[in-house]
């Protein structure tokens, strides 16, 4: 398999971690390898729906985010991946002030796909509690493809 160089690796994970959605949820890298990737995220004000839990919205992106750590240690320099087709499953909630801690892990990667697995829990008084769970199919593409400037499409014509 695959492994992107210990600079490249910082750099992504940074990149993750520095969005707006990451830093709204606090969320931090706990554990990463090959093929898997743990964070942890808070259910902060930033990041509540109007029923005063964890907005789904939120939960999305960091199922997402998290699953990306864990498929970019199955990646060398030149590559990157992309969503392009996801499935979650809300099985509970999560109140504001909860910390969470996803585990994604690669269950399989071709030359072109990568398929991860995705499991939300929020974690309480030494016991857990699933709130969700993910499946991630991600393309995989050169770097270059990635990172290519697109042409808007005209309008009216």
């Amino acid at each position: 398999m695959p492994a992107p160089s210990p600079a490249h690796l910082a750099h992504c994970n940074e990149h993750m971690l520095g969005l707006s959605m990451s830093r709204a949820a606090e969320l931090s890298l706990v554990e990463q390898g090959p093929g898997r990737a743990v964070t942890r995220a808070r259910v902060t004000p930033a990041v509540t729906g109007g029923h005063g839990g964890l907005d789904g919205t939120a939960l999305y992106a960091l199922l997402d985010y998290t699953a990306f750590l864990a498929v970019v240690t199955a990646l060398d320099d030149a590559e990157s991946a992309a969503t392009h087709g996801a499935s979650f499953t809300l099985t509970d909630a999560a109140p504001a002030g909860a910390e969470l801690e996803l585990t994604a892990t690669l269950e399989r990667r071709g030359r072109h796909v990568a398929f991860l697995s995705v499991r939300a829990a929020w974690v309480a008084d030494g016991g857990e509690r699933t709130i969700a769970f993910a499946s991630v199919t991600k393309s995989v593409m050169p770097m270059t493809q990635r990172t290519r400037p697109r042409t808007p499409p005209s309008v009216g014509g």
